[in-house]
């Protein structure tokens, strides 16, 4: 998290970062509801009482990790302007 908040900090003007930390803290919040949303549905309790599914949420985490890190890299390459 303290490299994203130091990419994110970098993107509005510093008149504008208050409200931006503002609503990239409520994007988070959010995020985080649905990832444990979309957790839930996925993983389920089979019928001798264990987890199952668990492996599709280290997938599903590990693509959206890959998704970021590209992401990242393409906001660091644009020129800002």
């Amino acid at each position: 998290m303290v490299p994203w908040q130091v990419i994110v900090t970098g993107i509005p003007a510093p008149e504008q970062r208050g409200a931006f930390t503002a609503v990239n803290t409520a994007l988070q919040q959010l995020a985080g509801g649905l990832a444990a949303l979309v957790s839930g549905h996925i993983v389920t309790i089979g019928a001798d009482g264990k987890l199952e599914h668990f492996p599709w949420v280290d997938n599903v985490l590990i693509g959206t990790t890959l998704t970021v890190c590209v992401l990242l890299a393409l906001l660091k390459r644009k020129p800002p302007q």
